[in-house]
């Protein structure tokens, strides 16, 4: 008997392009227990949670994965190589709605948290970043969001995001990059940021290793990734990634 593939009902998001989406509050990308999410995309990719004893699922009319606050085996979740659609986008929109609620990580000069990354620090590695930080040693306060893209080649465009706080918001975080001017956007909850940027062709091989260690898709970052600073303590809720940029309006 045949596995029927996913079905997306038709008023949830806009699907031309995607290659990856998971929604906690839907029960076939994860039905409430287990360590495997599963891509509702035509893909039908699956990432594992690592370390899920410090990750819990909260119910209610919007649910969520619980990421906990612990610095000792912090979990992340693990997309793995196979994600090939995400990894060859020479234009790319990445979208994460999400509540940070601390930025534990680091040291007593810096903190962060990793939201979704394809980054193994090295040029050839890198694909995208985004993480919240601040400079001080307060893992309460993020005033900055930071989203970059890479080419694989050296280039990269990045943008730093200023608030008071980050911080325990509902946020839809949004970044895109398709080559030429005026193409790289970010968006908080759906308002277009200033400045918009130029931008490149996206890293379309951003899978070799660095120190044995493989450059998997993470929300998150894991052990190898630059930083290794994990998702840090927040409230999951959906990620959708594009092989192309998606419009103002589509956003």
């Amino acid at each position: 008997t045949p596995t029927p593939s996913p079905s997306i009902p038709s008023l949830d998001i806009n699907q031309t392009g995607l290659v990856l989406y998971t929604n906690i509050s839907n029960s076939t990308s994860y039905p409430g227990t287990g360590t495997s999410v599963f891509d509702l995309s035509p893909n039908g990719y699956t990432g594992t949670i690592i370390n899920p004893e410090n990750v819990s699922y909260a119910g209610g009319s919007t649910k969520s994965f619980q990421f906990n606050n612990s610095t000792l085996s912090a979990p992340y979740i693990n997309w793995g190589l196979g994600t090939t659609l995400v990894r060859e986008a020479s234009e790319i929109t990445v979208c994460v709605f999400l509540r940070q609620i601390s930025i534990p990580h680091g040291n007593t000069g810096f903190r962060w948290s990793a939201l979704m990354n394809l980054d193994l620090c090295s040029g050839s590695n890198r694909k995208f970043t985004f993480y919240m930080y601040n400079t001080s040693n307060n893992v309460n306060v993020a005033p900055n969001l930071a989203i970059d893209f890479f080419d694989g080649f050296g280039g990269s465009v990045g943008f730093v995001l200023t608030s008071a706080n980050w911080i325990n918001q509902d946020l839809y975080i949004v970044g895109s990059c398709k080559s030429g001017t005026d193409n790289s956007k970010t968006y908080i909850n759906g308002i277009l940021q200033s400045p918009t940027k130029n931008c490149l062709v996206g890293n379309p091989n951003p899978s070799l290793q660095q120190f044995g260690v493989n450059n998997n898709l993470l929300t998150g970052r894991g052990p190898g990734s630059c930083f290794d600073g994990f998702i840090g303590e927040s409230n999951l809720y959906s990620i959708h990634i594009y092989n192309r940029t998606l419009t103002d309006a589509e956003v």
